[in-house]
């Protein structure tokens, strides 16, 4: 399931997308960032024009919480609704 392999594929490269992209949103979609943004309309915004077959994970990139410092991500999976937009799943890694 590519949702799984992006998900560990943020948690790997969490301090190098903290670096990258510092209190921003990504989308991620097989492994790679495909859009980034302050908000998260914005980031869901420019993924969608590259894959609007919503098949990317939104992740935001938290540099403002209190994690060990070996893990620099705080990641909350949001899925997008064909009919009414975006739906939170409200998943936080730790």
């Amino acid at each position: 399931m590519i949702a799984t392999r992006d998900t560990d594929w943020l948690a790997e490269h969490g301090l190098e997308l903290c670096e990258k992209y510092p209190n921003k949103w990504v989308a991620v979609h097989d492994r790679r960032v495909i859009a980034a943004g302050d908000t998260l309309a914005e980031a869901a915004e420019q993924a969608l024009k590259l894959r609007p077959q919503r098949d990317f994970i939104l992740e935001q990139i938290n540099l403002d919480v209190d994690l060990p410092s070996n893990f620099g991500l705080r990641t909350h999976q949001w899925d997008l609704s064909p009919d009414c937009g975006l739906l939170a799943t409200a998943r936080t890694t730790w």
